[in-house]
């Protein structure tokens, strides 16, 4: 049987010449520290493959904000633009900007802790129309393509328009039109977009 002895105890322990053993750690002890030891690190392991099967998407693309207020909430808004005109009118139908922000690219991955995001090269002028997204038949577009248009749908009625941009400031100079494969663009509405006050 082990002698647990308090400091006084030892002192006196020394002066009778009584033998003091070492406090050793119970087996049993050892044995739960090894077990929780083991389940952090299986634990772990498991974090890593989910991320590795979830995470499959690539990771050197951009993921594009549905609204502004998501781009704020992600951290990777830059600035609101205002677009002029706001209306579009195209076959008797009536198009309205819903709004116009400046992102910075960031590829957001989902990980079995919370979201992440990183930080990509370069930044991409957004824009989303209220209600509903333009004709199939109709596309955005520059003169010279120098900023080519893609748009990302949500849903059949969320769609977020982006061009890709070199700085936030480009932004201003950029000039869409929306136009068709069929007609002449000298007369397809023009889109302009400003840094908003």
């Amino acid at each position: 049987m082990r002698t647990h002895l308090s400091r006084p105890a030892v002192g006196r322990a020394l002066a009778s010449g009584q033998e003091i053993k070492p406090n050793v750690m119970k087996p049993w002890i050892m044995r739960i520290l090894a077990l929780a030891c083991c389940l952090l690190l299986a634990t772990a392991a498991l974090g890593e493959a989910w991320d590795f099967l979830t995470n499959w998407d690539e990771p050197g693309q951009e993921t594009i904000s549905q609204s502004e207020d998501m781009a704020l909430a992600r951290g990777t808004w830059r600035q609101s633009l205002q677009a002029s005109p706001m209306e579009l009118s195209i076959d008797g139908q009536t198009i309205h900007i819903n709004s116009a922000w400046v992102e910075q690219n960031s590829h957001q991955s989902e990980r079995w802790w919370g979201t992440s995001e990183t930080p990509l090269d370069g930044y991409s002028l957004c824009f989303t129309l209220a209600g509903h997204s333009i004709p199939r038949s109709h596309y955005f577009t520059t003169g010279d393509d120098s900023y080519p248009v893609t748009e990302t749908s949500w849903s059949s009625t969320i769609v977020t328009y982006t061009a890709e941009l070199q700085r936030p400031e480009d932004a201003s100079g950029i000039q869409l039109t929306l136009t068709t494969m069929t007609k002449d663009d000298s007369n397809s509405p023009q889109l302009r977009f400003s840094a908003k006050k």
